[in-house]
């Protein structure tokens, strides 16, 4: 089941089914795997960052094996952000609800220097 109506269905989706829409904007090299900086989507049902995943596999199987690590969890290194704001501090599995109308970011991978949130929610849970 689809949780992302089709672009070309439009206003009729959203009388339809209540539906509104929303934003996913593609920066670094994502925006050369996807062909797009930015992609607006009507929401039709109440998804989650990780449905939105899901959706962005099917249209782009290509840049699953960029964004999952090797348990197929998107990997720590990827920044998301949800309304400029980081959803994996609310929510550990990315079931993080999307609103009507959010704009979720999504950049290329960090490479060196990098503190993930994982790493930094385990050393306080440490402490």
């Amino acid at each position: 089941m689809s949780y992302f109506g089709h672009e070309f269905a439009g206003d009729f989706l959203r009388i339809l089914y209540n539906a509104t829409s929303m934003k996913i904007e593609f920066y670094g090299t994502l925006r050369d795997m996807t062909g797009s900086i930015s992609i607006e989507l009507d929401v039709v049902q109440t998804p989650t960052v990780a449905h939105l995943f899901d959706w962005i596999f099917e249209q782009y199987p290509h840049i699953r094996i960029h964004l999952l690590d090797a348990d197929g969890h998107l990997a720590g290194q990827i920044p998301v952000f949800v309304n400029g704001r980081n959803p994996r501090l609310k929510s550990k599995d990315l079931a993080f609800v999307l609103k009507n109308n959010d704009t979720v970011s999504l950049f290329s991978p960090i490479s060196s220097g990098k503190i993930n949130v994982e790493t930094a929610q385990k050393a306080r849970s440490a402490k």
